[in-house]
């Protein structure tokens, strides 16, 4: 399922129904063209789905193809005019489970208690560079139609005033999917106490107030609790743990990512150049919970109420930008959505997701070598550098390389000189589902397909006119990182071991000394071939055996990471914190300290208690450290010994630390 684009707010003037007073709507007029969708067997009957056979299909449907390269949009709307996309697909047919057809339910607002009707159109565009969709759509005839009842999957939790239990419209925050997890906006008054109202219809109202002192839910409603401020609050509540987060919002919220090497400074952006977008936040006209502006975004980001990490964070609940506040939430990844480019996001708390409204891509660096792209369901039949074949040898006309691959999602092969045109594609002359290998012809019917999702050895033959899906890519063990940058120059000897994090994938990181210079990355602590990799066809990427070494772009105390899977890399500064029974938040969370480029070190300035106390990255016990009596770092707690105001600093590039007393 797509999120509702507002592009196609504009639609409803194309779809061409009208409404009656009565609110029914007629047929759509006359097609553009005289292009057919096959009726299902669904047309006017009703529908009365259930949660406990959501994967089930319901029905599919055929439309005739049109000429060229299209792109189809498959879009419903009720009779109240609201309309969603359903799916964006280059296929002439499409099939619905009971999940997507609730998810259409819900996305039109319909009352799931009773039967809605719901109609299904197609749309066909033009497919312009890099997937987007230009011209007028081509609008097909037999629109068809049916009555929906579907399933609530969306919980509610009532803030009621404490006083009355009296219930304040519209002041609500919804579990989405059922997980326990409640998340909303809500506006809260000064002058008033409240209480927190379970609603369930088949059940006795259950009442929950707040433990302040360790922010979790507790049962009953003898403790009404207040805010300081009038104005609308975040408010989270996780079922599981009983935690509860309440926080006024802002006008304004944060977005760090890699985009910006996570951090929260603010630049104006340069309006013809997207990459500006970097350092920017989304705006709330109303600072009711719904922002809106548009960001520079390269890979994995977050969203924060404030420029702190220490307020509420923004992460992954789900993959199409389901919101979690917990503080082990994963970050959200341009991969799931379209890609590095210019985003112009919707966030919105009332519905615990943000969309996308409209999207740029990032311009094509095209690489040095000559290449087949691969276009296909797994990256929105875009060309993306990531999703390459490489001759391998000049003039061979034999393409190799390391693709991920949606199970049973279509693609094709395209020569583009500009990365943009797609000036030869070949497919397969015949069905290719459940194939790993087959023969191609320049402009095939059929796209090719692969069995499962997963990582491919591709190798592309067009001397014979051939393709074969390998063996999937397996990840090295171990890696070291060697170089002019690090603290031991080109020594491959004493190259620096990197951490394993995903030892399937072939993650690794490090926190180290790094100077604007070279380096790579090699296997083992020698120079033996296909175990050594330099930069890729730009920075931050990868190829093995590259000649060019990889450049780094800053200096100090640096934490890298690279994926020999993606064959990325990327430095960032790693943000440190302090946590420990002596912290201002103790074990619950770190107090993030601030990074100085003058001494190369983090300092903050806290209220600490007699206990102990560590530092940490980002947050996580990954990467932490302790230290001894005489402010060496070291794996001990440090002690606290009194009570007061300290003055703190982390050196991690001298292993020293300061803790000293104000």
């Amino acid at each position: 399922m797509k999120a509702l684009n507002t592009c196609f707010l504009l639609l409803i003037n194309l779809i061409l129904i009208s409404c009656d007073e009565s609110g029914v709507v007629d047929e759509p007029q006359e097609p553009i063209l005289n292009k057919k969708i096959e009726t299902p067997s669904v047309e006017g009957k009703q529908l009365d789905i259930s949660n406990d056979e959501k994967e089930s299909i319901v029905f599919s449907f055929n439309w005739d193809e049109l000429d060229g390269d299209k792109v189809y949009k498959v879009m419903a709307w009720s009779t109240d005019g609201d309309t969603v996309v359903v799916d964006e697909t280059k296929n002439v047919s499409l099939s619905l489970s009971v999940e997507d057809l609730n998810q259409v339910a819900n996305d039109l607002k319909l009352d799931p208690k009773s039967y809605s009707k719901i109609f299904i159109g197609v749309y066909g565009y033009d497919a312009g560079p890099s997937g987007t969709l230009i011209g007028e759509p081509y609008i097909f005839e037999g629109v068809f139609s049916f009555e929906l009842k579907g399933f609530e999957v969306v919980s509610r939790m009532y803030l009621i005033y404490g006083e009355d239990k009296e219930r304040k419209s519209g002041n609500y925050i919804s579990d989405f999917d059922v997980s326990g997890k409640f998340l909303g906006a809500v506006y809260l008054e000064s002058d008033a106490t409240y209480l927190f109202e379970e609603a369930d219809e088949n059940e006795e109202a259950r009442f929950y107030s707040i433990n302040i002192e360790e922010n979790t839910l507790v049962d009953g409603d003898e403790q009404a609790f207040s805010v300081d401020e009038t104005g609308y609050y975040v408010v989270s509540i996780n079922m599981n743990n009983r935690r509860v987060l309440i926080e006024k919002l802002s006008q304004y919220l944060w977005i760090p990512g890699s985009h910006n090497g996570w951090s929260f400074d603010l630049e104006d952006p340069n309006y013809n150049d997207p990459t500006t977008y970097n350092r920017v936040v989304l705006v709330s006209d109303y600072n009711n919970g719904i922002y809106l502006g548009k960001v520079w975004l390269i890979d994995e980001f977050k969203f924060t109420n404030a420029p702190d990490w220490n307020f509420v964070k923004y992460g992954k609940k789900t993959p199409n930008g389901g919101l979690d506040t917990a503080y082990e939430a994963d970050n959200f990844d341009v991969d799931d959505f379209y890609g590095p480019g210019l985003y112009e996001l919707k966030f919105d708390l009332h519905r615990g997701k943000f969309e996308v409204l409209s999207f740029e891509p990032m311009q094509i660096e095209l690489p040095e070598e000559n290449a087949l792209w691969i276009s296909g369901d797994h990256n929105f039949w875009d060309l993306n550098i990531r999703d390459i074949l490489l001759e391998t040898k000049e003039g061979s006309n034999v393409f190799e390389g390391n693709v991920t691959l949606r199970g049973n999602g279509g693609f094709e092969f395209v020569i583009s000189t500009d990365g943009i045109t797609h000036e030869t594609t070949y497919r397969s002359p015949v069905i290719t589902e459940g194939m790993t290998e087959g023969d191609l012809v320049v402009d095939g019917i059929y796209t090719v397909r692969a069995p499962e999702s997963q990582v491919y050895k591709i190798t592309v033959d067009l001397n014979e006119m051939t393709y074969q899906l390998g063996d999937p890519y397996i990840a090295p063990s171990t890696m070291h990182l060697v170089g002019s940058a690090t603290t031991i120059d080109w020594i491959v000897e004493e190259a620096l071991a990197m951490n394993n994090r995903n030892p399937e994938v072939g993650i690794f990181d490090l926190i180290t000394e790094l100077d604007q210079e070279e380096f790579k990355f090699v296997q083992e602590r020698n120079w033996e071939k296909e175990k050594v990799w330099g930069m890729g066809h730009n920075l931050n990427t990868l190829k093995i055996n590259g000649q060019d070494d990889c450049i780094s772009n800053m200096q100090g105390t640096v934490f890298i990471s690279a994926n020999f899977q993606d064959l990325t890399y990327e430095l960032i500064r790693p943000s440190i914190g302090v946590i420990g029974s002596a912290a201002p938040n103790g074990l619950d969370s770190d107090i993030d300290m601030t990074y100085d480029d003058v001494s190369n070190s983090w300092k903050a300035t806290l209220d600490l208690v007699a206990g102990d106390l560590k530092f940490r990255a980002f947050d996580d016990w990954a990467y932490n450290w302790g230290g001894d009596s005489s402010g060496n770092l070291s794996g001990d707690n440090i002690a606290v010994p009194n009570a007061g105001t300290y003055e703190l600093t982390f050196d991690l590039a001298n292993r020293t630390y300061i803790l000293e007393l104000k």
